[in-house]
């Protein structure tokens, strides 16, 4: 028997990362994929046929918990329009639970050719009309040659306007294309409401819009117990929605956001702007594993894949002060042991896990 099985349920979050090298988690019974998928900045997505809500060139599809070493099987789809002409890619791709993959859906893209098939038949139509003068003229009159050759041409140039007439036809078909994307749209719309209506259910896709659920962005910051004299580092930020509520609900001195997505960079920024905070926040495009020192940060907060973590213990651990708090959403930091470990709901009812470490005093 195949070890291939399609996975029942995927959750999708934005998620800050970068290309590392796959080591086992500590968790030996349960881990997480981490997929990122290129397509062209304007394209829709399916997974097994069920919509991706992300935008952008690059798409980040995380799954839930599952067992380590498992593989499963993902059918990726891209849909886009350039220079009115319509392209598809599609690709099936086999994964193993504790590794992360990248699908490009852009090299292999394909020009979908629906109306050329049209024209065969228009050729056709050409050669009946000549094959019909042919049958009418030539047994009503034997005796003259030349009338024949006039007479036809009587017959035939009035069935030449019938070709013309149906020339313009060929437009309207070609108006078609232009008409599919949009009902291709509204169906997407449609569809992107469907999983907030079934998010409970199992084999249903989920694809929310930021990396961590309001209520799980409350819980984390206030089991860090952020107050008015600490700085917030988020690593991966994403949206910015963490970072913002920082200084927002939790009156935070200053909060920074880094993010390794240019795309993410731009909409934090523009969340700060419309949540009037952008002078209390600092949003930057960069890798994290690169970062050498947070060591002026009183809190760290995390939503990134173990592997991550992990390779981020170190430099925690040296530049971070006694008292520093970290807090991370569903993921441990390698072995190191938690301080607090909090079940959160989210505001549809999904069950997520925080973790807290305190910085412990030098001895």
């Amino acid at each position: 028997m195949s070890a291939l099985i399609r996975l029942p349920l995927l959750l999708i979050a934005l998620v800050c990362v970068s290309n590392s090298a796959q080591s086992r988690p500590f968790d030996d019974d349960k881990t997480r994929i981490l997929i990122e998928i290129k397509v062209p900045a304007d394209a829709s997505l399916t997974v097994d046929g069920i919509p991706v809500k992300q935008t952008g060139s690059v798409r980040r599809l995380i799954t839930p918990e599952l067992p380590y070493g498992r593989t499963f099987k993902y059918t990726f789809k891209a849909v886009s329009m350039e220079n009115g002409k319509k392209y598809e890619a599609e690709k099936t791709v086999s994964v193993e639970a504790g590794k992360s993959y990248e699908v490009d859906l852009i090299s292999n893209a394909k020009l979908i050719e629906t109306e050329k098939k049209s024209e065969p038949k228009k050729v056709e139509m050409k050669k009946e009309p000549e094959k019909q003068p042919e049958v009418k003229t030539e047994p009503k009159k034997e005796e003259m040659k030349k009338d024949p050759e006039k007479k036809p041409d009587t017959k035939v140039e009035p069935k030449k306007p019938e070709i013309k007439i149906e020339i313009p036809k060929a437009p309207e078909m070609k108006k078609d294309p232009e008409k599919k994307p949009e009902d291709f749209k509204k169906k997407d719309t449609v569809k992107k409401d469907e999983p907030k209506k079934t998010i409970d259910k199992k084999n249903t896709i989920i694809v929310p819009f930021v990396s961590t659920p309001n209520a799980v962005v409350k819980a984390m910051l206030k089991l860090a117990e952020v107050g008015k004299d600490d700085i917030v580092y988020d690593l991966g930020c994403g949206d910015g929605r963490i970072t913002i509520a920082a200084v927002k609900e939790f009156k935070a001195r200053k909060a920074y956001g880094i993010d390794i997505d240019p795309e993410r960079v731009k909409e934090s920024l523009a969340n700060a702007r419309i949540q009037g905070v952008e002078r209390s926040v600092q949003f930057k495009e960069g890798d994290v594993l690169e970062m050498k020192d947070v060591g002026d940060a009183n809190v760290v907060t995390l939503y990134m894949l173990p592997q991550l973590n992990e390779k981020l213990e170190p430099m925690l651990r040296r530049t971070l002060k006694p008292g520093a708090r970290i807090v991370s959403h569903d993921f441990e930091i390698g072995s190191w042991k938690p301080t607090k470990t909090e079940d959160v709901k989210d505001e549809d009812g999904n069950d997520h896990k925080i973790f807290l470490w305190v910085i412990p005093e030098k001895k």
